[in-house]
């Protein structure tokens, strides 16, 4: 189904933002990792360059989302994958997950301070 440009402002920014603090870096960095939306994998939003330390994936309508981050080579046995987080949507105007890295594989959690 095909959003209308008109309704953009009523979805909500899902911003994925790589966290090294306290914890590993993403191996190869954020920009070699896939992010499935919903069991889809959702590419790269506009605006975001590997210099941002937030990358906007898209924008995402109201409504209960399940996000998966997984290495970028589907071919690769023993593919690494994170937990799913799942983030409610209702008004927000943006969400801001963190990517991490902990006990030797990725990990998703909602960014301190952003709304559920």
């Amino acid at each position: 189904m095909a959003i209308d440009p008109d309704d953009l402002d009523s979805l909500c920014e899902l911003l994925i933002r790589a966290d090294a603090r306290d914890h590993e870096a993403l191996p190869d960095g954020i920009w070699n990792w896939k992010l499935y939306v919903d069991g889809n994998v959702h590419p790269r939003g506009p605006g975001s360059t590997r210099r941002s330390e937030l990358k906007l994936y898209g924008r995402l309508e109201e409504g209960t989302h399940r996000l998966v981050l997984r290495e970028a080579d589907t071919g690769k046995p023993g593919r690494l994958e994170s937990n799913t987080l799942r983030i409610e949507i209702k008004g927000q105007p943006r969400v801001v997950v963190d990517a991490r890295f902990e006990n030797g594989r990725p990990s998703l959690c909602l960014a301190e301070g952003e709304p559920a």
